[in-house]
């Protein structure tokens, strides 16, 4: 068995609110699997993968079947418990199958990523000390969506989707120290090899407003003025002026002689719509670059937190041994009631951080227990075994979900989604 303990970003970015690390890592607890949604972020993780950065019909016929797959071992295996959330199902499944169907056709005719090294790989490593030298106690792991090869260099390439606009995504996201753990990884993997950056592979998942949404107005001789510039593409709008029967060709073009008023307006709208989607707005590959400067003090932060929380880890050992017997041993009243006492006699050790109750854009999952330690509360989790229990890495057998709010399969953040076809740490 490794000696090393392994520590993840999920791990780094849950003690950022060390009562939440303290539940889910500290003692191991998750939610049920059938109290889970099939969020959107684990899905596109595992479609990029199945894409391979193939964009012809036969390789998007494969991956929607996968996608057809999918849906149906995730409502059976959940059965009679899950029937509350089909129409959630449905919902994430059909938006997965929609954006899937975009991204191909905004990125079949422009320059693809790159020559692909692997893809969906963990890569792992001891950490360096302030000497230089490899950790005998800690270590550091990721799993990473791509690494490929541009012009000699290597590119880590890491696939996002967000509910929020690509402009403010990357205001939020492009800084944060998880691309930066990635890079270092690859260089150690890959000695002697020039890592030049991370790619974000970004999609917005926000769908745009289809033709058959933009009504006429009584007189039936125009479409109703959206307010602004409508939340759609350039094609749907040329589409809503054609199936209109406006007489438009496409959105830079108008047969005046229709006897269309203000034609002005529609012209001026897709010329807007035009130079958006060519801006970037719906999907976008936001290209980092990284300087040895960058990897040398990513590497002192890892070996200074990976120690930090290795600590904590040892210190709870042995609390977390208690509930796993308890888990073992098939008494979920009492493991409920072992995580109430450890709660009211620990708890206070790990104080709660305000600011990361809505991380996610959504509540904690530990809300509940973190308010009340009672056993009611704490019978709403299970026990899930870290891997170190099985073969020594440390890591929990989580996916992740990421910082704009959506669960991947990368390690992310602290909640424990399981999806039938999606990779586990």
């Amino acid at each position: 068995m490794s000696t090393l303990r392994y520590i993840s970003d999920s791990q780094r970015t849950s003690a950022g609110c060390s009562q939440r690390w303290f539940l889910s890592y500290g003692l191991g607890l998750v939610r049920p699997a059938k109290d889970k949604k099939p969020y959107l972020g684990i899905l596109w993780s595992q479609i990029m993968h199945r894409l391979r950065d193939r964009y012809d019909d036969e390789t998007l016929d494969d991956v929607l079947a996968w996608i057809d797959r999918a849906e149906k071992e995730h409502l059976d295996s959940r059965g009679q418990h899950f029937l509350t959330g089909v129409e959630e199902t449905a919902e994430a499944f059909g938006e997965a199958r929609r954006l899937l169907k975009r991204y191909v056709r905004y990125w079949k005719d422009r320059p693809n990523l790159g020559t692909v090294i692997f893809s969906e790989r963990r890569l792992d490593s001891a950490v360096l000390t302030a000497n230089g030298h490899p950790s005998t106690k800690t270590g550091w792991l990721g799993y990473l969506d791509k690494l490929v090869e541009i012009n000699g260099d290597l590119w880590v390439v890491d696939h996002k989707s967000t509910s929020i606009p690509i402009a403010d995504w990357r205001e939020k996201n492009q800084d944060k120290p998880q691309g930066l753990t990635y890079a270092w990884l690859v260089r150690r993997a890959f000695p002697g090899r020039r890592v030049r950056g991370i790619i974000f592979d970004v999609a917005y998942t926000n769908q745009p407003r289809p033709w058959t949404s933009f009504e006429k107005i009584n007189t039936g001789k125009r479409l109703r003025k959206p307010q602004g510039i409508p939340h759609t593409t350039a094609d749907q709008w040329g589409r809503a002026i054609i199936k209109n029967g406006f007489g438009f060709h496409d959105t830079d073009k108008l047969d005046k002689g229709t006897g269309v008023t203000e034609a002005g307006f529609y012209i001026t709208v897709g010329k807007a719509l035009r130079r958006r989607d060519e801006r970037n707005f719906w999907f976008h590959r936001i290209e980092i670059p990284i300087t040895d400067e960058n990897l040398a003090r990513a590497e002192r932060e890892l070996y200074l937190e990976g120690t930090r929380i290795r600590l904590m880890r040892e210190r709870v050992a042995p609390l977390r041994a208690k509930i796993k017997q308890k888990h073992e041993e098939g008494n979920p009243s009492g493991m409920a009631q072992a995580v109430s006492e450890l709660c009211h006699k620990h708890g206070a050790e790990y104080p709660r951080n305000p600011s990361m109750c809505h991380q996610f854009n959504r509540k904690c999952d530990y809300a509940s227990l973190c308010k009340h330690w009672s056993p009611e509360a704490a019978g709403r989790y299970v026990y899930k075994t870290y891997r170190e229990d099985r073969n020594g890495d440390g890591a929990t057998d989580t996916n992740e979900p990421d910082d704009a709010g959506n669960v991947v399969a990368d390690s992310d953040g602290d909640d424990a989604t399981e999806a039938p076809g999606t990779r586990t740490e």
